[in-house]
């Protein structure tokens, strides 16, 4: 079932945009991936926000764009601070990035 067929059969299910894009993420379909993490930030529950935000930053730092990675990795830690899954990937790109 494509994707848009799932959002069609699922409207209420908030995480289905964050569920997609980690699929699209791990079979490194980076377009789609970046797009249903977008649309995921549309939900209400920072958490998945915070999470859709890292990956993203995730799919930037794979794609060698540094810069966003690292802007998306700041969001993300502004709505989850304590997350060290985002530090852990934060902290040495910034490092690198910004000195």
């Amino acid at each position: 079932m494509p994707n848009h067929k799932l959002i069609e059969k699922y409207p209420d299910k908030k995480g289905l945009f964050y569920n997609l894009g980690n699929l699209n993420y791990l079979n490194g379909d980076d377009k789609f991936a970046l797009e249903n993490y977008q649309n995921s930030l549309k939900n209400a529950d920072p958490q998945i926000q915070a999470h859709a935000l890292y990956n993203m930053g995730n799919v930037h730092y794979n794609m060698g764009d540094l810069q966003n990675s690292v802007e998306l990795y700041q969001d993300a830690l502004k709505l989850s601070p304590g997350d060290a899954d985002i530090r852990h990937n934060y902290e040495p790109v910034s490092y690198t990035h910004l000195r």
